[in-house]
């Protein structure tokens, strides 16, 4: 069921009482209109916050400050578009609260943002997670949803492409972006709050595709690695576009490489390897599309979508730990056999979840398995796709929920649904003309999104 609103907002719109213990300095946000700023002074100093919803919303609140001083600020996040919005803000003294409320009005989003409709949400098997945040792949710029498929927040930024997208540890967000014209390098990784008094941008060298904050800061990302190798069947040095993961320093030194898939293996010509990807480049060898560190095991997940496979590596070493996919690891009887994988991650329970799409047939799963170390095989344990006929020609992924459901991002075919353990869509958002999914998170709340 949706929140009923607060007992203090009842009483805002049954007396229209607004108590004014002292005046409060009302601003939106010129650049996110979502956003409203809030400053008010008391005599003395006290605990302070704001608590805030739009229409049908539950209460939000401000984090707390106490900081013991009589001049108070608080930014109020995530509300809806267009919309008259109610307000308290409070500073607690000796504990009593001295008060203020009102009402404000948002502003609207920017035209260019796609349309998203909210096909269907059953709240009772749902998440706890309010809110989606993500990026759109070649448009526009950063988004947040909440449940009804309505914008919360924005970041425009153009034409580029915006591929992948997380929740940073600090709180602020990551995106990447690189150039649509392939033969032009121009990646870079950004940081943005979401108050958007953070604005941080950093040059990924070569970069392409993905990025992984490691926990100290430095940033592993995905990086075109050309190299003249000798065609048996040309018989000539032809250029081939292997991949690395190159190491961005959190202290902003230059980027090294750390692994390329030139000392895995030799290269092999196969049917994707003229697929005109990089146009002048060269051959598209491995096509490496996503990678993920995972801290447990101090490890990486380089997905090779050319090669049908994923590596994992060894984050002291270097060293190639396993592959799962056409070679290594095989597929168990009657076992589902990944292809154009995408976002292979690690779950809790140490199940490797992916994206997966058969370009033959123009269809997109998303697939999990139970890994056998013991005899060398991939279990499929779920999948989720076989009723739907979505086919996402690239991009995607695929995310455990907070209750154990999954959040499937069928990239550019621009549909987000929440899957359950046993294949019930119990919430969907499909987007119009422009809604070509990147990467994208769910979280419970602006001020804490983690």
């Amino acid at each position: 069921m949706r929140p009923s609103p607060s007992p203090f907002l009842l009483l805002l719109t049954a007396t229209a009482c607004h108590r004014d213990d002292f005046e409060v300095e009302v601003t939106v946000d010129d650049a996110v209109p979502s956003i409203v700023h809030l400053a008010w002074s008391t005599d003395v100093p006290g605990r302070s916050w704001v608590e805030y919803a739009g229409p049908e919303d539950e209460t939000m609140s401000t984090p707390v400050v106490d900081d013991g001083a009589t001049e108070h600020a608080a930014t109020l996040l995530g509300l809806p578009f267009l919309q008259e919005c109610e307000w308290r803000a409070v500073t607690e003294v000796d504990g009593d609260e001295l008060w203020a409320g009102g009402t404000v009005e948002t502003g609207g989003m920017p035209s260019a943002f796609p349309d998203l409709r909210l096909v269907s949400w059953d709240e009772d098997r749902a998440s706890d997670e309010r809110f989606f945040a993500g990026t759109y792949l070649d448009s526009v710029g950063l988004f947040a949803i909440d449940r009804e498929g309505q914008y919360r927040w924005f970041h425009e930024f153009g034409r580029f492409l915006l591929p992948d997208f997380d929740l940073s540890q600090d709180g602020t967000l990551l995106f990447s972006s690189y150039s649509i014209d392939r033969t032009v390098d121009l990646g870079e990784i950004h940081e943005v709050s979401w108050d958007g008094s953070v604005s941080v941008d950093r040059r990924l060298v070569l970069g392409h595709h993905s990025f992984a904050e490691l926990p100290d800061g430095t940033i592993a990302y995905v990086a075109v690695d050309i190299r003249d190798w000798y065609d048996p069947i040309e018989g000539a040095l032809v250029p081939v576009v292997g991949d690395r993961i190159s190491i961005l320093p959190a202290d902003g030194g230059d980027p090294w490489t750390f692994f390329s898939t030139w000392d895995w293996r030799d290269p092999q010509v196969h049917d994707r390897w003229n697929d005109g990807f990089y146009e002048d480049l060269g051959a598209d060898w491995t096509h490496a599309n996503a990678v993920r560190y995972d801290e447990q095991t101090d490890s990486y997940l380089l997905s090779l979508r050319n090669m049908d496979t994923v590596l994992e590596i060894d984050g002291s070493t270097a060293q190639v730990l396993r592959e799962f996919g056409r070679s290594g690891y095989t597929f168990g009887s009657g076992s589902f056999e990944f292809s154009f994988q995408h976002d292979p991650n690690w779950t809790p329970e140490r199940t490797l979840l992916m994206l997966s799409t058969d370009e033959e047939v123009k269809q997109t799963w998303a697939v999990e398995y139970l890994v056998d170390p013991d005899a060398r095989v991939l279990r499929e344990v779920w999948r989720h796709g076989d009723d739907e006929s979505i086919y996402a020609q690239y991009q995607g992924g695929v995310r455990i929920l907070s209750n154990g459901n999954r959040l499937v991002n069928f990239g550019s075919a621009g549909v987000l649904q929440e899957v359950t353990e046993d294949g019930d869509v119990v919430w969907e958002v499909r987007g119009g003309t422009g809604a070509a999914f990147g990467a994208t998170r769910a979280f419970e709340s602006f001020y804490d999104p983690s």
